[in-house]
């Protein structure tokens, strides 16, 4: 197996083969691809580079793997909000055990109980999920008090942004976000009509995913499904619609999985109706 200091590898194996831009359509054009070479790859915690969480490498020789390495790597600086559900799938022992080291630091945090209790859900482990989801709800945790009483959005983690509108209140909202920022509860009025707006529309159906980060604020961003432009492809198009013309596509779209996980209904609207209401109300 690889080891850590194996240093640099050198392979100037190379073979040439025919090319083809096209995967159903030959071609006349040449190129060389390497028989044997390292490729080695990095995940991130979340949308900062710096953010590196797993790392992968793989050897080849003579056009066949023949060594292979993963692992999971604690990011520096440290990151709250680790994207788990990406090695859950491959590594949920690691992911466990990365869980526990966390709340043993920080037992008040009911966001790793969250995240945790998804995990085990995942394994199919439903004691163990819903001990750290009743940890969680102890500690305040919306979510994990909507799981234990069997929310349909918190079991399945799928729903449209319209959902969450048509399940709550402006009340709870408004209160979600005075609880979270006491000195915006002057400024919190402004936001009623948008929510009430919002709330009303008809949604119509958009085949893009939204994502709240946790990069020091709350913000949106859209992840198409299916692609279309290389604009979709790589996730660096635009945010929630914020001048209201757009608001239905909004509505119509799917709330990631791992948003709902990480934040309460009344968070992700309180979060989707400041950003989609920022330049209405100047």
């Amino acid at each position: 197996m690889l080891k850590k200091g194996a240093g640099f590898i050198k392979f100037p194996t190379c073979a040439t083969v025919w090319h083809s831009d096209s995967l159903f359509l030959p071609s006349k054009t040449k190129c060389t691809i390497m028989k044997n070479f390292a490729t080695i790859d990095f995940a991130t915690a979340n949308y900062q580079r710096s953010s590196i969480c797993s790392e992968g490498v793989v050897i080849v020789r003579d056009g066949k793997i023949t060594d292979s390495l993963y692992r999971l790597v604690h990011p520096h600086p440290n990151v709250k909000n680790f994207a788990f559900e990406y090695h859950a799938q491959s590594q949920p022992e690691q992911v466990i055990a990365c869980f526990r080291k966390i709340v043993k630091k920080n037992p008040q945090y009911a966001r790793t109980y969250v995240k945790m209790g998804y995990t085990y859900a995942d394994m199919g482990n439903e004691i163990k999920a819903s001990e750290c989801f009743r940890q969680a709800a102890q500690l305040g945790s919306l979510r994990a008090q909507a799981w234990l009483a069997g929310d349909e959005i918190s079991k399945s983690r799928k729903a449209k942004l319209a959902t969450f509108f048509k399940k709550h209140t402006w009340e709870e909202v408004r209160r979600c976000i005075v609880d979270a920022n006491p000195h915006r509860e002057k400024d919190v009025i402004w936001y009623e009509p948008i929510f009430e707006e919002l709330k009303n529309l008809t949604p119509v159906e958009d085949d893009a995913t939204i994502c709240i980060t946790d990069t020091g604020h709350v913000w949106c961003y859209d992840n198409y499904n299916h692609p279309q432009t290389p604009e979709e492809y790589y996730g660096c198009g635009y945010g929630l619609d914020i001048f209201g013309d757009k608001w239905e596509l909004d509505l119509g779209k799917d709330v990631a999985g791992e948003t709902i996980e990480d934040y309460s209904d009344e968070e992700i609207i309180s979060a989707c109706v400041g950003a989609m209401g920022f330049f209405v109300r100047g």
